[in-house]
């Protein structure tokens, strides 16, 4: 998290193992949901990780909430390389810009590196890192 933001002005997206639309918001646990925009990449982590290429968050397109079609703002990852079979934290700074939600569409070059084979990939929203992680539920406005 950015030094003195706002506590909730962090989404946390969880790595274990593609999701291909995020929708930013602005909230912790049992609050109302405020729509947002992704403003930063503040970086990854997690006992998974062995390395990371972020290209860039691109938003032409604030308050996209529900439109048809291919959203124009995307999430680019170069390369994400798991060393071993665990998670990888990344963590999103958002702002309020007072709009229904802005939804992302994450592509991502993923690199197997731990030489088992994967039954599975799967994006996990939620809040905190580590063992701090809380998985986003229905109702909570995140996902």
């Amino acid at each position: 998290m950015i030094s003195g933001q706002n506590p909730i002005a962090a989404a946390i997206c969880r790595i274990s193992g593609i999701l291909f639309l995020i929708a930013a918001v602005l909230c912790s646990p049992g609050d109302s949901a405020r729509a947002s925009v992704i403003i930063a990449f503040d970086g990854a982590s997690g006992p998974g990780l062995d390395s990371m290429s972020f290209n860039s968050v691109v938003t032409p397109n604030i308050g996209n909430d529900d439109v048809v079609g291919a959203s124009p703002n995307w999430i680019s990852i170069n390369q994400k390389a798991f060393a071993v079979v665990d998670y990888i934290d990344m963590v999103f700074s958002v702002e309020d810009f007072g709009v229904p939600a802005t939804e992302y569409i994450l592509t991502e070059g993923v690199f197997n590196g731990t030489a088992e084979d994967w039954i599975g990939y799967q994006v996990v929203l939620g809040f905190g890192t580590g063992a701090g992680f809380v998985q986003s539920t229905l109702g909570d406005g995140l996902g």
